[in-house]
C-alpha cells in the first residue's frame, strides 16, 4: 500500500494561524524553527522532543493543531503509528478545519488496514478541501483494498482530474481498468 508519506502543511496554507504577541513569539519561534530543522534533517526523536516542548506552551488552538500534526508526522517517520494516530486526532480536535489532520490520520489508518475509518477521514479531508488529489487517491486505494473497484476507479479519476501527473494514481488506474 503506497499512499506516500503523510502530508506536512506549509505555513502559508489557508487557515494558517495568525501571529502571536511578540512576548511569546520569540521563544515559540525559536523552538518551532529548531523542531522543523530537526524534522527536516530526519532527527525525528529530537523533533518529537521539541514539538512536545511546544505543546507545553500556551498556544492558540490553530498553532496547537499544527504542532500536533507535525509531531504526528515525526511519529510516522519513527514507525510509531499509535502515537501518530493520537496526534493527528489531537490536530483535528484543536483544528477541526484541518484537512491535513484528516488526510494524515486517514493515511495512517489505511496503513493499519482500517479502511472504513480511513475512508471516513479521506471524505472529511475532501469535504474541507475538494482539491486534495492525495485524499482521492487514498480513498481509491482503500476502496481497492475493500474490493470496491468501481468506487475506487471514480476516486482515482478524480485524483487525476486534480493532478494529472499523480503517478501512483496513474498506476492504480491501469490496474483498476484491467480488473473491471
Amino acid at each position: 500500500l503506497d499512499l506516500a508519506q503523510p502530508v506536512a502543511p506549509t505555513l502559508d496554507t489557508p487557515g494558517s494561524p495568525t501571529p502571536l504577541p511578540s512576548v511569546m513569539t520569540s521563544r515559540l519561534e525559536k523552538v518551532m524553527l529548531r523542531a522543523l530543522e530537526a524534522h527536516g534533517n530526519q532527527e525525528f526523536e529530537e523533533a518529537i522532543n521539541l514539538y512536545t516542548q511546544l505543546l507545553g506552551m500556551k498556544l492558540e488552538r490553530a498553532i496547537r493543531s499544527l504542532v500536533y500534526n507535525h509531531r504526528g508526522l515525526a511519529y510516522v517517520a519513527t514507525g510509531d503509528s499509535r502515537r501518530a494516530l493520537r496526534d493527528f486526532s489531537m490536530a483535528i480536535e484543536y483544528g477541526p478545519g484541518s484537512e491535513r489532520g484528516y488526510l494524515n490520520r486517514a493515511i495512517c489508518l489505511s496503513r493499519e488496514k482500517k479502511f472504513a475509518a480511513a475512508l471516513d477521514d479521506f471524505d472529511r479531508a475532501i469535504g474541507l478541501n475538494p482539491c486534495l488529489a492525495h485524499a482521492y487517491f487514498g480513498g481509491a486505494r482503500a476502496r481497492y483494498e475493500r474490493q470496491e473497484p468501481t468506487l475506487a476507479l471514480a476516486d482515482c479519476e478524480k485524483a487525476l482530474d486534480i493532478q494529472a501527473e499523480h503517478l501512483p494514481a496513474k498506476e492504480l488506474l491501469k490496474l483498476l481498468k484491467r480488473s473491471i
